[in-house]
């Protein structure tokens, strides 16, 4: 039948003029009755290709109804073709109409289909059926998932499937003898290798636009059968699933596997009494998947959640989206404590949301690790949502305190952090990060002059003649060398090495400048290399402490004595591990954090400290702790004593709660965030 284009829009009211009725005969729907539609698929008067033509017939779900609910991405809204509901002809999208046509072939005629079942020009019918939706696909006899047309490729990619998951099946049957709930890791790597000309076909299989639909996750998770077709191709999801762990050959790996199998698991639990996910949460896991309107990227998740009913209790597609982001976020920031969700209102917000509040229907880029992580946190421990928050408009007060303003941003190239595989940090490592910052971001430093600048930036011969050993063949490291013309330059009384004497007083990695030269030059005083040891390892780090290991040597025997020497030191001296641990953190926080979240170098406070904050802020902006939030913030002032969040700051997790009780007259302050 040939295609209809149109113009991208609102299709659902859009029909052939013909003979027949332009609406569709869409009756009231008694609520306290749960009533609902099902599609009554006529069969083909001739042959196959006969038009589709249905009838509307209202059930109670009270009444139990015997029927297959369908779960379908819509498709290309330009591609529409003309199907007969009672006596009217209406547009669908080619793709639920070859889905109407492969259930007609197998005679399932009996079918729940939204976007005819529902009256989409009745917003608030919508909303009602929306909150029926879990119990439409619970109750149906199996959920049929669509994944489109069948191709020859998606055809050996479904006997792929089968074939890894019957093979697995089988060794885990006979290794263990009974049967088993999934194949190890090990096994599906290995039936993945045999199936290697067939990985392409699964990948696209995997990449269809289906399984990027956010509403596909309640469809599943509530469906007690889940049959997936791709045209006459039929596979269990169980089947997908159960590969999901051996999933990882693909590029790029498909997440909703994964998605599905927790959400089933949970769901399946919440039948025994333990408690579903928060919307939160449920935000968070899933906040890769699609929705066509903004509002279902909440709504869509409401029945998988504890809490839903209560942030959202009716879902209203007649409000504008952004007053539902408003009221979500304020419900689940105020009502719950999860004040760490600001965390995510600076990715791709629009611009007719407060700054506090996140797009929950824009957040399908990759997270940075230390965003992910603190904006999964659930409501902080000594928070106190009731009497530190209130809202006005669209407003919300935070307790908080203003730590540093941001002086300077880092302008020109991107330092390239070094890589250096080390199980510890001392202070070679530190001076040599700082090296990667003074060679590439000059403007950061306190200089007060251009030539200093310059000076700086040309600091590669500095060094050179300050530390001939930068030029020089050395059997010590790079590392050690970097940081022995660092010190050199900072010591020197030369004219050209006279800028660095300014930065003596900075703060990198947890203490200044001066303090990294004097623990090197310490560490030099205490390290002999020359001596070999002459006591045993365990003697011997108690006699040198950490300072022994400034070196590993080149051949096996001192590599195995340096992991032996690492052991011991991990188990006598935990303190000093966790120092060193946490120095590293810091310095790959500075170097490597940049690149994978949009970061820039600042510098801010007095002294001046290194900090790495979201691109976007600027100087004067304000490095702020708020009640609630693990990581420190960056925040803008506006009139009248407000705020607009830019940013966070990269760094480990701070506690609002812990600097209050330990910082010497702290200014706690309550933040309006606008």
């Amino acid at each position: 039948m040939a295609s209809v284009s149109l113009d991208e829009g609102d299709i659902s009211n859009t029909h052939y003029l013909t003979d027949v009725d332009i609406q569709p005969n869409y009756t009231p729907l008694d609520r306290a009755r749960f009533e609902i539609r099902l599609l009554a698929i006529e069969p083909p008067q001739a042959q196959a290709t006969d038009p589709i033509q249905c009838r509307l017939v209202v059930v109670s779900l009270i009444d139990r109804p015997e029927y297959h609910a369908l779960s379908y991405h819509w498709g290309d809204q330009k591609d529409l073709r003309p199907v007969q509901l009672d006596s009217a002809i209406t547009y669908i999208t080619h793709n639920l109409e070859t889905a109407l046509r492969e259930l007609r072939r197998r005679g399932i005629l009996l079918v729940w289909a939204d976007a005819l079942s529902i009256n989409q020009s009745d917003l608030y019918e919508k909303a009602a059926q929306i909150q029926l939706m879990g119990q439409i696909y619970s109750r149906a006899i199996a959920c049929i998932a669509w994944l489109g047309a069948s191709t020859s490729t998606s055809h050996d990619a479904i006997i792929a499937l089968d074939k890894v998951c019957n093979d697995a099946f089988t060794k885990a049957k006979r290794r263990s003898g009974r049967k088993s709930s999934g194949a190890s890791y090990d096994e599906v790597q290995e039936l993945h290798r045999e199936h290697d000309s067939q990985r392409q076909a699964v990948a696209a299989l995997l990449a269809r636009p289906y399984w990027t639909r956010k509403w596909i996750l309640q469809e599943i998770v509530k469906a007690k059968v889940v049959q997936v077709w791709c045209g006459p191709d039929e596979l269990s999801l169980d089947q997908v699933c159960y590969v999901a762990g051996g999933l990882s050959w693909l590029d790029p790996s498909p997440g909703f596997p994964q998605i599905l199998s927790l959400l089933r698991v949970v769901e399946q639990q919440a039948t025994s009494g333990t408690p579903r996910m928060t919307l939160a949460s449920a935000l968070l896991s899933t906040r890769t998947s699609l929705a066509t309107d903004s509002r279902d990227a909440i709504f869509a998740l409401l029945g998988l959640t504890c809490d839903g009913s209560d942030l959202v209790p009716m879902p209203n597609y007649v409000e504008p989206v952004e007053d539902i982001f408003v009221r979500t976020s304020w419900n689940m920031m105020k009502g719950q404590g999860q004040i760490a969700l600001l965390l995510l209102a600076r990715r791709s917000r629009r611009c007719s949301l407060p700054s506090w509040v996140p797009d929950w229907s824009s957040l399908a880029e990759p997270l940075p690790t230390w965003v992910s992580a603190g904006a999964g946190q659930t409501k902080v421990e000594g928070h106190r949502a009731s009497t530190s928050q209130d809202v006005a408009g669209p407003q919300i007060r935070i307790r908080g305190v203003i730590l540093a303003p941001i002086k300077r941003l880092e302008g020109g190239r991107q330092p390239t952090p070094r890589s250096r595989v080390t199980s510890r940090v001392d202070a070679i490592d530190v001076l040599g990060s700082l090296y990667s910052v003074l060679m590439c971001c000059p403007s950061l430093l306190p200089f007060s002059a251009d030539q200093d600048v310059q000076r700086v930036a040309s600091s590669s011969a500095i060094f050179s003649r300050a530390y001939p050993a930068l030029s020089q063949p050395t059997e010590r490291s790079k590392a050690e060398v970097i940081a022995g013309a660092i010190v050199s330059c900072v010591r020197s009384s030369e004219t050209d090495c006279k800028p660095f004497s300014k930065i003596k007083a900075m703060v990198f990695a947890g203490q200044t400048i001066e303090q990294w030269t004097e623990q090197y030059e310490s560490d030099l005083a205490v390290y002999q290399p020359e001596q070999p040891p002459k006591s045993p390892v365990k003697d011997r780090v108690k006699e040198l402490g950490i300072r022994a290991l400034l070196r590993v040597g080149q051949n096996k025997e001192q590599r195995a004595q340096f992991q032996r020497s690492i052991a011991i030191i991990e188990a006598n001296m935990p303190s000093q591990q966790s120092l060193q641990n946490a120095r590293r953190k810091e310095i790959e926080h500075h170097l490597n954090a940049k690149a994978e979240g949009n970061m820039r170098l600042a510098v801010a406070g007095d002294p001046s400290t290194f900090e790495v904050v979201y691109e976007k802020a600027q100087p004067g902006d304000l490095i702020c702790l708020l009640d609630g939030c693990p990581l420190r913030v960056v925040l803008r002032a506006t009139a009248g004593k407000q705020y607009e969040y830019i940013g966070e700051v990269c760094g480990d997790h701070a506690s609002f709660a812990d600097h209050v009780a330990k910082a010497e007259d702290v200014a706690v302050e309550n933040i309006v965030l606008v």
